[in-house]
């Protein structure tokens, strides 16, 4: 791949913050870190659609964590340990990752003779429907939703698809806006993945992740998702919707970003604008916390900051009343 064709991949990457990794130890044995008078509850939703795994542990308000593209609910791992003392986690695998069945392409549709139209394998807005199903069929609505990358999007439509489902969002270096990747650059990324999946994956990833360590992290999670799901993802946002409808986003939604999302944090009217391009400003209620030292990965390259993020996010959302500063930084 060409450095230029590498490059606006890259670039699509960091708008869509589409990758997501996940340790490489089965979730469960991650839940079972907890202290041994909490029982975690792993499952599959009852959805028409395929089940959605999931783990549950803990008392509460609910909190539904979503990872990204080729991750799953193992990623959540500390953090479910660490929040189920106060909260009910709820921690999900999307379609086609972790213990969550793909979906089956759609058979190709006549439109007119000797043409046919085959349904996206991948809607966002379907997805966000069977993580809203999945919510009220554990009595767990209303619930704050947390999603990194392509998850943050997911997170984003529920309030749009269930309001009453969802008592805020928390985006953690997510953008709505549809990536800036051209037509023959997305064949090529495709055919590269059936190709050399793994060397194509460590070229993708490897400018967003901050060590070495962190890159065979990611490419150990994403090479178990499959070429059609990966870029099933990426397709669907290529006519993703969710930034028109920002608007209508009726809930507190807060931004944890870092500098692959708003380059020039010191400069507001820079922010602002790296904001708006990412499709997030027409949110009514956004606040954002800027995370200086890391790239995608906010979590793992910042741990305690993101930590103290999340704690003032929930501790806000509890209240009955909640207010925002649009595109300005909060704490």
């Amino acid at each position: 791949m060409r450095n230029r064709t590498l490059s606006a991949i890259v670039f699509s990457l960091l708008s869509l913050s589409l990758a997501l990794p996940a340790d490489a130890r089965p979730a469960l044995r991650l839940v079972r870190a907890a202290p041994a008078n909490k029982a975690a509850k792993d499952a599959g939703s009852s959805a028409t659609e395929a089940p959605l795994a999931f783990t549950r542990l803990g008392k509460g308000p609910a909190i539904v964590l979503l990872h990204g593209l080729g991750g799953d609910r193992a990623v959540w791992g500390e953090e479910i340990v660490r929040l189920s003392p106060k909260y009910t986690v709820l921690a999900v695998d999307l379609p086609g990752h972790g213990q969550s069945a793909g979906p089956k392409a759609a058979p190709a549709t006549p439109v007119t003779p000797g043409q046919a139209v085959t349904l996206p394998l991948i809607d966002l807005q379907k997805v966000a429907q069977q993580v809203a199903k999945l919510i009220r069929s554990e009595k767990l609505a209303p619930a704050v939703v947390v999603g990194h990358s392509i998850g943050g999007e997911v997170a984003a439509w529920l309030p749009l698809v269930d309001r009453e489902a969802v008592r805020g969002v928390l985006l953690v270096d997510t953008t709505l806006a549809p990536p800036s990747i051209t037509d023959s650059e997305r064949t090529r990324l495709r055919a590269d993945l059936k190709r050399e999946m793994i060397p194509t994956l460590r070229r993708f990833f490897a400018p967003i992740t901050s060590s070495a360590t962190q890159l065979d992290k990611v490419v150990a999670s994403a090479q178990r998702v499959s070429p059609a799901v990966f870029m099933g993802y990426l397709d669907y946002a290529m006519n993703n919707e969710l930034d028109e409808k920002a608007g209508e986003i009726a809930v507190p939604v807060h931004l944890l970003a870092g500098p692959l999302l708003i380059a020039n944090n010191n400069d507001q009217v820079k922010a602002h604008l790296a904001l708006q391009q990412a499709g997030l400003t027409a949110i009514p209620n956004l606040t954002y916390d800027y995370f200086p030292s890391s790239k995608h990965w906010l979590f793992w390259d910042e741990p305690e900051r993101y930590r103290d993020a999340v704690d003032r996010f929930l501790n806000t959302v509890a209240r009955p009343a909640v207010s925002g500063t649009k595109g300005r930084p909060k704490g």
